[in-house]
């Protein structure tokens, strides 16, 4: 039997940070150059040591947060710069 139901929406769309640099402030980075590509049928985990950078990367990719440097792309596509920091969004 075939699936005909189409996920629509932020959640069917391939995330790519690429060279994210983030922190909670300027003054405490914690990601240097991180890329990652999350493709829409993928889930992914965060583990890691206490303050190693798990909150920042979610943050990023969930458009709470805005990288110092880097580029985030979601359906490869560049809208718009600003900054280092480079956004992608269709």
């Amino acid at each position: 039997m075939q699936d005909t139901h189409k996920t629509t929406g932020p959640a069917s769309r391939a995330v790519e940070p690429c060279d994210i640099t983030a922190g909670y402030d300027r003054r405490a980075l914690v990601l240097r150059n991180v890329s990652l590509t999350v493709a829409p049928s993928e889930s992914l985990g965060l583990l890691g040591r206490s303050s190693c950078g798990k909150s920042p990367l979610a943050r990023v990719v969930a458009l709470f947060h805005r990288p110092d440097s880097g580029t985030l792309l979601i359906e490869w596509r560049l809208l718009r710069e600003s900054n280092g920091f480079s956004l992608s969004v269709t």
